[in-house]
């Protein structure tokens, strides 16, 4: 721990199985006074990805996978419950790529929905998540890669698939063979 522009910093460094390794960076500051009764601490954080070699890994975008962030925090932040904070806020993040995942491959993911009805809500989200992970499983199989094609986008694909099946009916999906055997097994296939 030392002090650097005015802010306490912790640093960590995580080895990978691969040889490469993770730099976390963490500074904060503590007590912001937002009201007379509202105290805030920040926290900002840096994480950069090295390979083998020491060199900085890149995205698919071309750009450096780096990473760098701030949280606020009702809790004050110390060393010791510093990095335990970064993990419960990243948490948070992971649940927004979710939820942004979602969004932008048509599983029509709102926030809104949730101030009309919350039992509504939450329904929704979970046949929603069983929705996308279902289709997520779908993608790994043979069929769904040969029928997508290399030049539709698996949002695409799955609008396509959507419209394909809305016009058959019901009973002739549940009535067909595959699914009248006594005992059903489904087996993924990854490439």
């Amino acid at each position: 721990m030392y002090y650097e522009e005015g802010l306490i910093v912790k640093k960590r460094t995580i080895k990978s199985p691969c040889g490469g390794k993770t730099e976390q960076k963490l500074q904060w500051f503590n007590s912001i006074y937002v009201d007379t009764e509202l105290v805030i601490h920040v926290i900002c954080f840096e994480e950069i990805h090295y390979d083998a070699k020491g060199e900085v890994l890149k995205r698919a975008d071309g750009n450096d996978k780096h990473f760098k962030t701030e949280w606020l925090s009702s809790v004050l932040i110390t060393d010791r419950n510093c990095f335990d904070l970064m993990e419960v806020a990243r948490m948070r993040a992971d649940q927004e790529d979710l939820h942004n995942t979602l969004k932008n491959r048509g599983f029509a993911e709102k926030h809104e929905y949730a101030y009309s009805n919350p039992t509504a809500w939450i329904m929704w989200k979970l046949l929603m998540f069983v929705a996308f992970w279902i289709f997520e499983l779908f993608s790994f199989t043979r069929g769904a890669r040969e029928g997508k094609g290399q030049f539709l986008s698996w949002h695409d694909f799955a609008g396509e698939l959507f419209a394909e099946l809305s016009q058959i009916p019901i009973e002739r999906l549940l009535l067909a063979p595959s699914l009248q055997k006594e005992s059903l097994q489904f087996r993924m296939e990854f490439p």
